[in-house]
């Protein structure tokens, strides 16, 4: 291995918690990110990878090689070379439907597969050429090298170094603040500062907030993985939300913390619910973050009270003055949070994540591109659930659940209540929260109409007759399930 002389340091808590899976040998550790990229432009390979290159050297995250000690601390060494694989496949001569097919395979192996831990290196890219203007570019990392907004500063530079090339121009682009001036900030911290501050937010919460969206029925030997739904919001109701945020200066990510909190605290019957929320703490630390690229986003819990006589209004203000508050202390590891919480406990702080979504890259690069390049972003995390609102020229709820967890109806029907609560939030400040509804008038209408008419007949049988027919039908299926026993 060739090591530059210099001394290791300790890996930020964000990419120690990130990569602990993946050092443990799970066998599919979440925190893969997968990104593809649909290039419908004739593609000059050549400049193409020195594109990437060149930009890809300019930030020294990628010459970053992870390795842990006997203690199991992770450490952060800097190789010589980038710790980037790149490569090249040409399907130009399958027909358009083998190459569907064989795509849709190559991604599904691809997020599977993930990275081989004694090579280390956690991102590569692979080249598929399809035809003459049409490629697919497929970019595989790891969260713990860099967060949303670094992919989009990437993809930024990339364009502007290719489209340099391609004229026969040298791009000069400027010297990036090292991410190893945060890995060394991070160091330096004893974290002790924001405790105290943790421990007073989280006094209350006396439990992890349970998902109880109602009664799902799961596969028996139903794996992990994770699924993703979207669903666009009406320009009526998009339109709404925007002039509400406006009026009122409330941000649509308030919106999205009070909406959620509250489909929360109705599903569980709870008036203090948890879920976890990103800070991109990128103002908080070092000077000249805007060049950087690497992890800085932190994960931490929003603690949201729902007193049913509180208004829209002073609800909404609570978590926005929450929200504020948390700046000081938002670079507070999430594992000193969780200490604090309940020393000693292996519950979960939270088993959902919700938050709004600005940049979104077919619309930054579409407006400059138009109709040439799309993109599409999955990945899988050890969440159950996480929800995002996202921008866009309407708005757009994005859910990834656990499917062996969630059935797709169960989901969509979250989004439905989601969205109902973000329509009745923007309403009357005034309102009390104990007259916002869950339900919107379709589904109490379909409620209601549950047990008229006509009653299903009802096998007669006795239980153990029952038992036994269920036998016959299927001999070797589990009979009884109980305390985790079968």
């Amino acid at each position: 291995m060739k090591v530059l002389k210099s001394q290791p340091l300790l890996a930020s808590p964000m990419q120690s918690l990130l990569l602990a899976p993946y050092f443990r040998g799970d066998e599919y550790p979440p925190y893969i990110q997968q990104l593809r990229w649909t290039f419908r432009d004739k593609l000059d390979d050549t400049l193409f990878w020195k594109a990437w290159r060149l930009v890809l050297k300019r930030h020294d995250t990628f010459f970053h090689h992870f390795k842990q000690d006997q203690d199991e601390k992770l450490f952060v060494l800097k190789k010589k070379h980038l710790q980037v694989d790149f490569f090249k496949e040409d399907w130009r001569r399958l027909s358009e439907l083998k190459q569907k097919e064989k795509l849709k395979e190559f991604l599904k192996m691809d997020l599977r597969n993930a990275f081989d831990r004694k090579q280390s290196r956690l991102c590569r890219f692979t080249l598929i050429r399809l035809n003459s203007s049409h490629s697919e570019v497929i970019w595989t990392s790891h969260h713990a090298l860099f967060d949303g907004r670094g992919r989009l500063q990437l993809l930024g530079e990339f364009f502007a170094a290719y489209q340099h090339l391609r004229m026969g121009e040298s791009p000069a682009p400027g010297k990036a603040t090292p991410y190893e001036n945060y890995l060394k900030w991070c160091g330096k911290q004893d974290w002790k500062a924001g405790l105290g501050f943790w421990k007073q937010s989280l006094k209350d919460l006396k439990h992890t907030t349970p998902l109880n969206f109602g009664f799902d029925k799961k596969p028996l030997n139903g794996k992990p993985g994770q699924v993703l739904i979207n669903r666009l919001l009406d320009k009526e109701l998009t339109g709404k939300l925007h002039a509400f945020s406006e009026r009122q200066g409330i941000s649509l990510n308030i919106l999205t913390q009070a909406a959620w909190g509250l489909l929360l605290a109705r599903t569980s019957g709870e008036d203090i619910v948890a879920f976890g929320a990103p800070r991109a703490c990128r103002k908080s630390h070092i000077p000249n973050t805007d060049s950087m690229v690497g992890v800085t986003v932190n994960t931490i819990p929003v603690v949201v009270r729902v007193e049913k006589q509180d208004t829209v209004e002073s609800y909404l203000n609570r978590i926005k003055d929450n929200w504020s508050a948390i700046r000081p202390h938002e670079n507070t590891p999430l594992t000193k949070i969780l200490a604090q919480w309940n020393p000693g406990n292996t519950d979960p702080l939270f088993k959902s994540l919700a938050g709004y979504e600005k940049y979104q890259l077919n619309q930054i690069i579409g407006s400059q591109y138009p109709a040439r390049h799309t993109f599409s972003l999955v990945g899988h995390t050890d969440i159950p659930l996480t929800l995002q609102l996202k921008d866009g020229v309407q708005l757009r709820v994005e859910i990834s659940y656990q499917a062996h967890l969630f059935s797709k109806q169960t989901i969509l029907q979250v989004v439905s209540w989601f969205t109902h609560l973000l329509r009745q939030l923007t309403g009357s400040t005034s309102r009390k929260l104990a007259d916002i509804e869950l339900l919107d008038k379709a589904e109490k209408q379909r409620l209601l109409r549950l047990g008229k008419g006509r009653r299903p007949a009802i096998d007669q049988a006795p239980v153990h007759r029952i038992f036994e027919k269920q036998v016959i039908r299927n001999p070797t299926g589990i009979a009884l399930r109980f305390a985790g026993r079968s």
